[in-house]
């Protein structure tokens, strides 16, 4: 009962993640992505980038659009209010020199000095499943602290080794930011992103 007292008085407050996704076409043959701007108020916590085929992205039957290749990407830079991530270009070898990506992955989601995994070896990594995690938030790690509300732009340019594929592809853009869930007394729901 003491909910429904609370509940009487005042909203319950429940901390959350807020997720928004972002998704762009490059088109066949080009050796770079432009520059583009993914978000222009709140930025997240925390990004997360993977390629998928065009054709897979709009429906092919015979296609996963869960299958994120690193499509012989060279670089990739996050740009947040003139601050570059990484600091240092990857300069990728998809043959042989990935494994700062693999570990800026798993760096990114809090898991690299960690027991727990997300179950993704290097081997699969580079076979599928290509993510590129940038951890923005100092707090992003810690679940009992919410950071505070910085406005930017965030943008995201790409480097290819090769031209893209003559179906072109997709970046699919995943994006955390903190949130608050509310409830007041009627059970309404109210999201609120603008901590």
């Amino acid at each position: 009962m003491a909910i429904e007292k609370k509940l009487s008085t005042d909203r319950i407050h429940y901390p959350m993640t807020a997720v928004r996704m972002r998704s762009y076409y490059i088109e066949a043959g080009r050796m770079d992505s432009p520059n583009n701007i993914l978000f222009t108020s709140h930025t997240p916590k925390r990004i997360v980038v993977g390629l998928t085929p065009a054709s897979a992205y709009n429906g092919n039957i015979g296609q996963s659009p869960f299958n994120f290749k690193p499509f012989k990407l060279r670089n990739i830079y996050l740009t947040l209010n003139n601050r570059v991530m990484p600091s240092r270009p990857y300069n990728l070898d998809w043959t042989s020199s990935y494994a700062t990506a693999y570990v800026d992955m798993l760096e990114g989601l809090g898991i690299a000095h960690s027991d727990t995994s997300n179950g993704i070896t290097p081997a699969m990594y580079k076979n599928g499943f290509t993510f590129f995690v940038f951890d923005i938030s100092p707090t992003v790690h810690s679940p009992d602290l919410f950071d505070v509300i910085r406005q930017g732009n965030v943008s995201l340019k790409l480097e290819f080794s090769e031209r893209t594929p003559a179906e072109g592809l997709y970046v699919i853009v995943y994006a955390e930011y903190d949130s608050i869930l509310s409830i007041d007394q009627n059970r309404t729901p109210y999201l609120d992103t603008s901590l």
